[in-house]
């Protein structure tokens, strides 16, 4: 089973990475092979043995993607997302955490067609800021939490690329 998570421990650093379970004693991270024991201890910690060393993890759940993990009493505050999670975010869909977004980013090369905001205006959580074509469909870009557009970085008809900057909220 492969799976692929966005994880980040502050608001800016974003690692990727995949992890593949191999069999119930190995764990392919990267590439690299770990290998893997665990017991739960409680609902919330558990006990991790990887590659011979020894882990105790509490972990506590507080948004949806958001997690409070304790590693040998070490606290890591992780923001985990799959590819899906961050499609919806760019797309200013479905969003199920209550943090503030900051920025909107084109989700595909294409063509801004219209621009539903200026730098300044207030926005409600689902409004249509902006209309990209792409491929010849016409996509809005709506904005996942109430907000104050700060800065718009584009104008109509310019082109745009995949993850190019739009607007800052």
């Amino acid at each position: 089973m492969e799976s692929k998570f966005y994880i980040s421990k502050d608001k800016t650093a974003i690692e990727n990475f995949t992890a593949i379970v191999n069999s119930m004693n190995d764990i392919s991270v990267n590439g690299k092979i770990l290998k893997y024991e665990f017991k739960i201890i409680a609902d919330d910690i558990i006990f991790f043995r990887i590659n011979s060393k020894n882990f105790t993890v509490k972990l506590e759940q507080i948004q949806n993607n958001i997690f409070r993990m304790y590693v040998n009493d070490e606290l890591i505050e992780l923001n985990c997302k799959t590819d899906t999670d961050k499609l919806k975010e760019t797309l200013g869909i479905g969003s199920n955490s209550d943090d503030k977004q900051s920025e909107i980013r084109s989700p595909m090369p294409g063509a801004v067609v219209k621009i539903s905001v200026c730098e300044g205006d207030r926005v409600l959580k689902g409004q249509t800021v902006m209309i990209l074509e792409a491929m010849k469909m016409e996509n809005e870009l709506k904005a996942q939490s109430d907000c104050t557009v700060k800065k718009i970085h584009v104008k109509e008809k310019a082109a745009v690329e995949k993850g190019q900057l739009l607007i800052e909220l």
